[in-house]
């Protein structure tokens, strides 16, 4: 499948500005994650960019950034969560 010319110059430009979005992508789910693992409603946080987090000596001398993916446990379970979607989403 080819691309249409305007595809391509939107690709084309997007690219010039990956490195930039990606890298404060970074920066701010690494300011999430140490947030989130100071709150005391969340149990644990996953991240590799906590020192917490188990897998954390061998990211680093992997990663120059840890990423955007974050996930994290809420002290209370699955119905902490509900409710923690409840109200600040509905």
């Amino acid at each position: 499948m080819f691309q249409s010319p305007f595809d391509a110059s939107l690709l084309l430009r997007s690219l010039k500005t990956l490195h930039v979005r990606v890298t404060r992508q970074s920066d701010s789910a690494q300011r999430l994650a140490e947030f989130l693992e100071s709150h005391p409603k969340i149990l644990r946080v996953h991240y590799p960019g906590l020192p917490s987090n188990s897998g954390h000596q061998v990211a680093k001398r992997q990663m120059k950034k840890f990423g955007g993916m974050i996930s994290f446990e809420m002290k209370g379970g699955l119905q902490a969560a509900k409710t923690c979607l409840e109200v600040n989403f509905v």
